[in-house]
């Protein structure tokens, strides 16, 4: 097994999820995560000349705190899920970072034929070494989507839909494996 939880712990601070009637809630957890082949190195590779060390695993600590708010408006709802994540490895601390996370929506109605959806999010993460095989350095990858849509009921059956939208991918190294990326769409 490439990854094992030794130990996990979430708290929520307030009793109620925001899908039970609450708009707001806090979120606070850690976890230790043992990876015995951090680096996907293949069986019998020399690690200490790939790594400098004699060992391809490490423990992980991996904190978060985060928010949640769901509250309706009027014929309005506003969303965020929005989180810190901090990685500390034990032995590879050069791999060390906090990911910025979010998840964020406008679910807005102007009239009950005219609606749509504001949204935006946000995600980082260390890239695979199933892939980027630069062990020596830290490589984070940040996605964030955009998008703006509505729907306009005509007539019955008919409905006018639209959206425009822009994803985008960045790494903080060079890969050529997974370049950066941007996508502008249109419906």
């Amino acid at each position: 097994m490439l990854a094992t939880t030794l130990a996990a712990a979430t708290a929520a601070l307030h009793a109620q999820t925001p899908d039970d009637g609450d708009a707001f809630d806090l979120i606070a957890g850690y976890s230790v995560r043992h990876e015995s082949n951090l680096f996907r190195l293949a069986d019998g590779a020399d690690t200490q000349a790939a790594l400098g060390s004699s060992s391809k695993s490490d423990l992980i600590g991996i904190a978060t705190l985060g928010i949640k708010v769901n509250k309706p408006y009027s014929l309005q709802r506003f969303e965020l899920d929005a989180s810190l994540v901090n990685y500390r490895y034990r032995d590879f601390d050069y791999l060390d970072f906090t990911a910025r996370n979010y998840a964020a929506a406008w679910r807005w109605q102007l009239t009950p034929a005219l609606r749509g959806n504001l949204t935006s999010t946000r995600t980082e993460a260390l890239n695979s070494f199933s892939d980027y095989t630069n062990y020596g350095v830290r490589n984070v990858r940040t996605d964030e989507q955009h998008r703006l849509d509505a729907v306009f009921d005509v007539d019955g059956a008919w409905r006018l839909l639209g959206g425009v939208a822009r994803t985008e991918r960045r790494n903080s190294e060079t890969f050529f494996e997974e370049s950066d990326n941007r996508l502008d769409t249109v419906e």
